[in-house]
């Protein structure tokens, strides 16, 4: 579990972001996880909305954070 006082020294994702892609032919959907961000692609539409941190990917990335915790 991510300490509170390091979690809110870690940066965050846009709220929520919407964008339109390119053409696809067939119906698609996906879901993928970044380390602080979820992303639903719905088509040509794709959907970005902030995430908790990920412990693991927290501590790669900002390993400096969690020296003195």
């Amino acid at each position: 579990m991510i300490p509170r006082s390091v979690r809110k020294k870690l940066p965050k994702a846009s709220l929520i972001r919407v964008e339109i892609g390119g053409y696809y032919l067939k119906p698609y959907w996906a879901k993928f996880r970044g380390a602080n961000f979820v992303r639903w692609q719905l088509g040509r539409i794709c959907l970005t909305h902030r995430a908790p941190w990920l412990e693991r990917s927290a501590r790669q990335i900002h390993p400096h954070l969690f020296e003195s915790s």
